[in-house]
């Protein structure tokens, strides 16, 4: 026979249980949400976050400094990120405004075909790199931010490891690639910047 005590310890240990359930249930929503704003609406990239990238000109979280941007000398920054895991083919770089409403965030720039070897691009890369995307102005290569007012944008720097190598052709158009990746990426990571 099941004493008070018993019962009690039960139903704590079943509302423990609950809470639990509902509080991962709780991190995995803002997660995917979270995820879902990244590249161009995508809401599963796939791959895990183990790619670290910075850059030499700005820190995470921390402002863009002006000469990368529309309002400045417009040239790309420099960026580093960490090796891919083994059977990375191709790097995708993909840089977007995630700050402005609605399932596509403005595209500023994406670079595809980089070597799995490549684990930095110098500032000013965008000028002489060969397989750039569209950007969201309707031009190949970068185009950095520029003051729309309000408050700061933030800008997601996104490494993506892929396991194939894109059939893009030059200057291809972002949801071309996006369409073409689906299912290769096996690692990303990314650098935040505002402006």
């Amino acid at each position: 026979m099941m004493t008070d005590e018993s019962r009690n310890q039960r139903w704590r240990n079943r509302s423990f249980g609950v809470v639990v359930v509902l509080a991962a249930s709780m991190l995995l929503v803002a997660g995917c949400y979270s995820e879902g704003r990244l590249t161009s609406g995508q809401k599963r990239s796939g791959g895990l976050w183990g790619i670290t990238v910075r850059s030499g000109a700005f820190g995470p979280e921390k402002p863009i400094p002006r000469r990368f941007t529309a309002d400045g000398e417009n040239v790309s920054p420099p960026l580093h990120w960490t090796s891919g895991p083994a059977g990375t083919r191709e790097f995708l770089l993909v840089m977007e405004d995630v700050s402005v409403q609605g399932d596509h965030p403005p595209v500023h720039w994406v670079v595809y075909h980089l070597p799995p070897t490549t684990t930095s691009l110098p500032q000013g890369a965008s000028a002489s790199l060969p397989t750039q995307g569209i950007n969201y102005r309707g031009a190949p290569g970068y185009t950095g931010p520029a003051a729309s007012g309000g408050r700061p944008h933030k800008y997601y720097f996104q490494i993506f490891a892929l396991s194939t190598v894109l059939d893009a052709d030059p200057n291809a158009a972002p949801t071309q690639l996006f369409n073409d990746w689906e299912g290769f990426v096996l690692s990303k990571g990314q650098l935040v910047g505002t402006y």
